[in-house]
């Protein structure tokens, strides 16, 4: 025989809970192979702009990569500070997410959709990019 009052409260219980801690969506890894990003979408009742967030790390260190720039549909939007971290608010719509630094590979992320009240948190693991060289110039003297 099925406790029907179990059954209310516990669907009661989860309906409560998802409206005051939001809901999660974690796509996870995403492996490139220019390197990864790990991405999660938490989604809130607020109608504030969506806030983006995370770290740029080293791919086989995890070591956190200051000076790396991120970029949102081609246009740069931060500097990545000295712990490898960035934070902004974005408008809500389809996006790219791009991180870059000098020595390391370019990582894209694909087209996300974000609302509204969104909290976007990616982390970067780059690459070294072993192709480009440095030529230093011959001074005449």
């Amino acid at each position: 025989m099925i406790n029907r009052n179990l059954i209310r409260s516990i669907i009661l219980t989860t309906l409560v809970y998802t409206a005051f801690t939001g809901c999660v969506t974690k796509q996870g890894l995403i492996k490139k192979t220019q390197g990864n990003y790990d991405i999660s979408i938490t989604k809130s009742n607020s109608n504030g702009d969506p806030f983006f967030y995370g770290v740029i790390k080293e791919y086989k260190t995890n070591d956190p990569l200051n000076g790396g720039i991120i970029k949102i549909d081609n246009k740069i939007i931060n500097k990545v500070n000295n712990a490898g971290k960035f934070e902004f608010n974005i408008k809500s719509g389809r996006h790219t997410f791009t991180s870059m630094l000098m020595g390391y590979y370019i990582l894209k992320s694909e087209n996300i959709k974000v609302f509204n009240g969104d909290t976007i948190k990616i982390d970067f693991y780059l690459k070294p990019d072993t192709t480009t060289k440095l030529i230093e110039p011959k001074i005449n003297r």
